[in-house]
């Protein structure tokens, strides 16, 4: 689901994962159905009964029924597929050590200090991560607690219920899949009736094609299959080494491996591998999540000496009662059965060995395949991320004849934004350590509907503005930046800020002005960047629009992958702005104010709202400063840390920016 999800929604820009989740559960249903129906099914491939229905059960169902949508909301918000595969791992591979604790005596100060252990792997993964968001934190959060505890009691009541064969009316497999992809479904629906649009949806799904949607389903049936061969081994116990411990190592290996032939890579640090690794295998070498070993201390029903031995007592013990114990004793010392019990108990020991010498090697065979994977992935990781991957494919033109007199000017897009707390940010700015020392303006381009001159200057003594210019209420931001860029053309600093009044993400964005703004800087974003094809340009807020032309006027060559920029916030050096030629800037803006301009007018709105405050190609230009500054570096997609994570673990200065001169920095 992860790695589908991924593709389907990341690279193919199908950004309706509630949509694409109810796709997935409606076939799942029917494939459930269809076959718990069908007649002459074996027992190998007749679904395996799991428990009798139970206030436990429900509650494991529900619990794990509403993880999924956040599950789908968490892989679109949380954009590291190996991040994601390392937390569902760890968080599962949990669930089985804790139901392995809630159901045997044996081993369990071992178990529950590999709890701890896993749970120490899980603060390094998010401690480590550079692609966090709070989106993505809170589904993803959620959703591993919700399957977690789902999980747990599924597997608790499934080791309970499952060794007793005379409980009433089990469910199979297919009826739990069934009931909870039931509630799942109607809680998706729910959920996707208020915050997406059905017929944007229908349209993503279209231009994806059917073969993703199909291979996508494909998958889902696939891991659905081995969950329930899984269920079946859980249920019969039939090896000592439990499989879960490699297998999940293993397909998180898989699913972490695929984003490096992704166009959208994301990298992990070298502690995430470590401690990840480390963690499976430990609990490979210890068994915490495996059948506990037969314990000769505790006695086994008289039951368990029937036709088939202690072949199964040696895996499944029942504890019993004193009374049963004293009864199955006085029955075994009964002289006509010692030699028949002798008999039974070589038998099964020498199954015993036999068991766990298969066990033993199936599971070192897999856990050596998964280990395999995983040194393929560190290589991956860590060699690509050392590579060229950030270099420029365009060599920037820049004006390096042009001295400015000030350092940094300090430009802010207002409208009826509060002047306290607008005079507070450009405070703390200014305070910042790599800006304390420098030169600065700050020039405040007003776009409210105040008039009055006296007013006018006392905003100007409230923000702490060298300037105020009053602007009329056309072409939202863009159009500030453009008439300052315009104007100011001889008159620029080394660096300008440039922020919306109201600034996103306000404490994420000193930290990163304070940890990447440099002197060589030659624009920086302080937003978050995506990549897009240029004739086909969207993102996952659900902009679209053609940004070929625009690009081929500032590259003069063919366009076919562009960087966006996002949240109208960012730095420019004096030598990007006037590498470009003026007449650019002249006709983007242009294109806002003037009503009559193509900008305002069909073919190009297709419909679309528009306005001459809010265009519609002032939101495409809020996502061209990257090309604006000749900023073509693709990699800045892959190696830059959300504003919420800050820094990355062995990055550089270029991760997050196009510098002017040298090399990059290591931060």
């Amino acid at each position: 689901m992860i790695t589908t999800g991924s593709i389907l929604q990341v690279d193919r820009g199908c950004y309706h994962p509630l949509h694409l989740l109810l796709l997935q559960l409606a076939p799942i249903f029917l494939f459930t159905f269809r076959r718990s129906q069908t007649p002459g099914a074996s027992c190998k491939t007749r679904p395996p009964l799991v428990a009798a229905p139970s206030k436990t059960l429900w509650i494991s169902l529900v619990a794990l029924a509403l993880s999924l949508p956040l599950f789908a909301q968490a892989i679109v918000h949380l954009n590291h597929v190996a991040t994601l595969a390392m937390l569902m791992s760890l968080i599962l591979l949990a669930e089985n050590i804790f139901a392995q604790i809630l159901t045997s005596r044996a081993r369990r100060i071992e178990r529950i200090c590999g709890i701890i252990a896993i749970s120490f792997a899980l603060f390094v993964v998010l401690f480590d991560e550079y692609k966090l968001t709070v989106n993505g934190l809170l589904f993803g959060l959620f959703a591993l607690g919700l399957a977690a505890i789902g999980k747990t009691l599924f597997l608790s009541t499934l080791w309970t219920d499952g060794s007793q064969d005379n409980v009433p009316g089990k469910l199979s497999w297919n009826t739990a899949v069934r009931i909870m992809v039931s509630v799942a479904f109607v809680a998706t629906m729910a959920w996707a009736t208020m915050i997406e649009n059905t017929l944007s949806a229908v349209e993503s799904f279209y231009k994806i094609g059917p073969l993703h949607i199909v291979l996508n389903l494909a998958l889902v049936f696939g891991c659905l299959n081995l969950e329930s061969i899984a269920i079946r081994r859980l249920q019969q116990q039939s090896s000592i080494y439990s499989s879960v411990t490699p297998t999940l190592f293993g397909f998180a290996g898989l699913s972490s491996s695929y984003r490096f032939w992704s166009t959208r890579r994301s990298y992990s640090s070298c502690w995430q591998i470590a401690v990840f690794v480390s963690i499976f295998v430990l609990s490979f070498v210890r068994g915490w999540d495996s059948p506990a070993p037969f314990n000769m201390g505790e006695k086994a029903g008289a039951e368990d000496f029937g036709i088939d031995g202690l072949g199964h007592a040696y895996l499944r013990v029942r504890p019993t009662s004193d009374v049963e114990a004293r009864s199955a004793e006085s029955h075994l010392d009964e002289p006509e059965n010692i030699q028949q019990s002798t008999s039974i108990l070589e038998r099964s020991l020498a199954r015993g060995c036999k068991a766990w010498s298969e066990s033993t090697f199936s599971g070192a065979s897999y856990m050596a395949w998964a280990f395999g994977i995983w040194c393929i992935f560190s290589y991956l990781n860590f060699s690509l991320d050392t590579q060229a991957s950030i270099q420029s494919r365009h060599i920037p033109t820049l004006d390096l004849a042009y001295q400015p007199e000030i350092d940094l000017d300090i430009v802010l897009n207002m409208y009826d934004e509060n002047p306290t707390s607008t005079a507070s940010m450009i405070s703390e700015i200014r305070s910042l350590p790599n800006i304390a020392n420098k030169t600065t303006r700050v020039l405040i381009y007003y776009k409210g509907e105040e008039q009055d001159d006296g007013r006018l200057e006392a905003l100007k003594q409230q923000t702490g503005a060298t300037e105020l210019i009053k602007l009329p209420n056309i072409g939202r931001e863009g159009e500030a930046y453009l008439n300052h860029i315009i104007t100011r053309h001889d008159d620029l600093a080394r660096h300008t800020l440039f922020l919306q009044a109201h600034v996103h993400n306000a404490w994420e964005l000193k930290r990163r002005i304070k940890h990447y703004f440099v002197p060589r800087t030659g624009v920086l974003n302080l937003g978050f960047s995506e990549a897009c094809d240029c004739d086909d340009c969207w993102d996952r807020h659900g902009w679209h629009d053609d940004i070929s032309k625009v690009y081929q006027s500032v590259y003069s060559g063919t366009c076919s992958s562009a960087l966006l920029s996002n949240k109208g916030q960012f730095i420019v050096s004096s030598e990007r702005i006037r590498g470009l030629d003026g007449n650019i800037y002249n006709g983007l803006r242009e294109a806002l104010v003037d009503p009559t301009s193509w900008a305002h007018q069909e073919p190009y709105l297709r419909g679309r709202k528009d306005s001459m405050s809010a265009p519609r190609f002032g939101y495409t230009l809020e996502r061209m400063w990257w090309i604006l500054f000749q900023c073509s570096e693709m990699g800045i997609v892959n190696t830059c840390p959300t504003l919420l994570s800050g820094t990355r673990s062995g990055g550089e200065l270029a991760d997050c920016q196009c510098l002017d001169g040298a090399p990059a920095e290591v931060l």
